[in-house]
């Protein structure tokens, strides 16, 4: 239990003062998190300073406190850095400016509003700017990196050019929680699946930013990236920087393509869906179509950042539109796509609400509908086939 409640050395002069997470399973009730967590936070004695980057999530405040404490009193910290206000990194901040109440907060101007938001009172605060210095004494210095929306839009990265070390926030972080006493990259198994997972379900939706980020950091000296989840990277540096590099970038087939997602339990739907098709192929598009009821949500993922537009066809199911539609639109919100133009259309029984609820859901996401939706009852009149067309004329002539 020592060794547990001990702060980790990561450099002389940086040490690693956070909390594991070991059970935990699904992360803000979103993400799974089949190997746990840890909540990093680390403390730099530089320059005759002693500076925090991060807390933990207030429920883990005893270990971080521990930990701390092993290496600088509470009283001792000379300022915090916070690389962004999530409730997991920014959780026992309240509690650490009751024990240190002139403790100075250094953040992003965001950073500094939500924390506000979050603690209800007052407290000493910098926000910092792109590529700021801080002079720290006996000629060492903390630089600051702006790097919005990874993946708050408070983030920033901390550099320490002595220590060669990328304090980086949620980016480069992952779920995955080493033995106790353990930290780095090379002292634990495998976890390049949870460090994709990470990526995939929290940084995702960012990825232009990602590309932003990374101009940045490739311009530093690194040999240690620290994230605010997981281990922290020794020996795999480059591999990281890699891999958020190729999965940020975009590799879109060339031409016109429209992604199908269908929902057509008795056909009708899915017989207008080949309709659309063939018109749509006439004019050179590139139809991929998915059953919204076998998706693959990688590659739906994927199409969706590649699609010129988004056409869906679903029926409606007791005055809505099927789960099978509804999960697969949840994917909206976690990719950036590369155009937010779209039509629906759907057979219904008796009802057929699923076509506006579907167009709302859309508007929600902030695309543009090409026409207005077409549905009809049961099976469709040639007047219901020509609306349908005229709408996919009307989606052509807005690409």
């Amino acid at each position: 239990m020592e060794t547990e409640m001990t702060a980790i050395a990561v450099t002389p002069r940086l040490h690693w003062v956070g909390a594991y997470d070991p059970q935990l399973r699904i992360f803000d009730e979103l993400y799974p998190t089949r190997s746990g967590t840890t909540y990093n936070a680390y403390l730099l004695q530089l320059g005759g300073k002693n500076i925090l980057f991060d807390t933990v999530e207030e429920h883990f405040f005893d270990q971080f406190h521990a930990r701390l404490t092993s290496v600088c009193a509470i009283a001792d910290i000379d300022l915090l850095v916070t690389q962004h206000t999530e409730h997991d990194h920014a959780g026992s901040i309240g509690r650490l400016l009751q024990l240190n109440p002139r403790l100075k907060v250094y953040g992003s101007q965001a950073a500094l509003r939500f924390l506000g938001q979050q603690l209800n009172r007052e407290f000493a605060g910098e926000a910092v700017k792109e590529g700021q210095v801080l002079e720290l004494g006996e000629g060492a210095q903390l630089q600051f990196v702006l790097a919005p929306f990874l993946h708050w839009p408070d983030t920033i990265f901390s550099y320490l050019p002595t220590e060669q070390v990328l304090i980086s926030g949620d980016a480069f972080g992952a779920h995955f929680c080493p033995a106790a006493g353990r930290l780095f990259d090379d002292e634990v198994s495998n976890f390049q699946a949870d460090f994709q997972m990470y990526f995939d379900t929290i940084v995702r939706p960012f990825k232009s930013q990602v590309q932003d980020a990374l101009k940045k950091a490739l311009s530093l000296d690194i040999r240690t990236i620290c994230p605010s989840h997981g281990p922290v990277r020794r020996r795999r540096v480059t591999e990281a920087l890699t891999d958020y590099d190729r999965w940020s970038t975009l590799a879109c087939a060339e031409g016109r393509r429209i992604l199908l997602l269908e929902h057509s339990p008795h056909g009708t739907t899915r017989a207008m869906g080949d309709r659309v098709t063939q018109r749509l192929e006439a004019q050179g598009c590139t139809v991929v179509r998915f059953k919204a009821v076998e998706l693959d949500e990688a590659r739906f993922q994927d199409e969706l950042e590649c699609a010129d537009a988004l056409v869906i066809g679903a029926a409606t199911i007791n005055r809505d539109a099927g789960p099978p539609v509804w999960k697969a639109l949840v994917h909206l919100s976690t990719v950036t796509p590369k155009n937010r133009l779209a039509l629906v259309y759907g057979a219904y029984g008796w009802s057929g609400e699923a076509v506006k609820l579907i167009e709302e859901r859309l508007l929600g996401q902030r695309y543009k509908l090409a026409a207005p939706g077409v549905r009809w009852q049961f099976s469709p009149t040639e007047s219901d086939i020509a609306a349908c067309l005229a709408q996919v004329d009307a989606l052509l002539a807005a690409l």
